[in-house]
């Protein structure tokens, strides 16, 4: 009888301990719309990663290619046992009216846009706001030019 109620106790603790210590869903979404003055027609690339934004060991969550002057909605999921840090990196080709420049803008997420998902909740409240801006004119943390090699003759 001993032995029995110890077993039973020691799987009611096992059971709470590991859903204690159970990863959770975290969720975020983001909104915005992008245009290129110099460019009419062009796409952009939005992703959301997971980690530090000056690591190369982020993760990336979720990404979509867009089309100038359409807003685009982005949602990203992910299991952590904390809050997890996120950002958008937007890479785009918006510098000039003929270069071919790859310029990539970063951005944190506010933590406060990153929501842990409950079992059964499915609405989501308020999307991170980017807003409208035009490329041209956001900061280019990271700028990458391929060169054009001339022929020798």
């Amino acid at each position: 009888m001993l032995f029995f109620r110890l077993l039973l106790v020691f799987l009611i603790f096992k059971t709470a301990a590991t859903g204690f210590f159970r990863k959770k869903l975290y969720r975020t979404m983001v909104k915005g719309n992008f245009t290129c003055k110099y460019r009419s027609s062009g796409t952009y690339k939005v992703s959301i990663k997971e980690g530090l934004v000056f690591r190369d060991k982020s993760q990336t969550l979720n990404r979509q290619f867009m089309h100038y002057k359409e807003p685009f909605l982005l949602d990203a999921l992910t299991y952590s046992y904390t809050k997890p840090s996120m950002f958008i990196k937007i890479t785009h080709t918006c510098n000039s009216p003929y270069g071919q420049c790859f310029q990539i803008f970063v951005k944190s997420i506010d933590p406060r846009f990153i929501k842990r998902m409950k079992q059964g909740q499915r609405k989501w409240r308020d999307p991170y706001n980017l807003g409208s801006h035009d490329l041209a004119n956001l900061p280019a943390m990271f700028l990458n030019c391929p060169y054009k090699r001339r022929a020798s003759g």
